[in-house]
């Protein structure tokens, strides 16, 4: 029997950390999402090495005729660093409220 409730306990603590992984996900997620570009500040003709400076480098380059076109893969709306730091706190509290102490009713 001692065998049995070893592995009971391995699956408890298992399940355990990944339900912990997990919850930290989401607020380091919410930390790193990339902050959103406003493209009203870029105007036809601008300089192409300021664009670069500006948002880096394309996610693909294709050629139309003797004109190159860069693609990019643009992050346009969401909130600025405060917005961010206020959603992934709240995960954090959500997390620690939704992994609290059980109780039995």
């Amino acid at each position: 029997m001692p065998v049995l409730m070893t592995e009971v306990m391995k699956k408890s603590l298992l399940t355990a950390a990944s339900c912990i992984t997990l919850a930290a996900c989401s607020p380091v997620m919410e930390a790193t999402r990339p902050e959103p570009v406003d493209v009203k500040q870029f105007v036809i003709g601008q300089s192409r090495v300021n664009i670069l400076a500006e948002i880096g480098n394309p996610v693909a380059t294709t050629k139309d005729g003797d004109n190159s076109c860069d693609i990019y893969k643009l992050y346009t709306k969401g909130p600025g660093a405060v917005g961010k730091g206020v959603i992934a706190a709240g995960e954090v509290v959500a997390d620690v409220f939704t992994l609290g102490p059980k109780t039995n009713t």
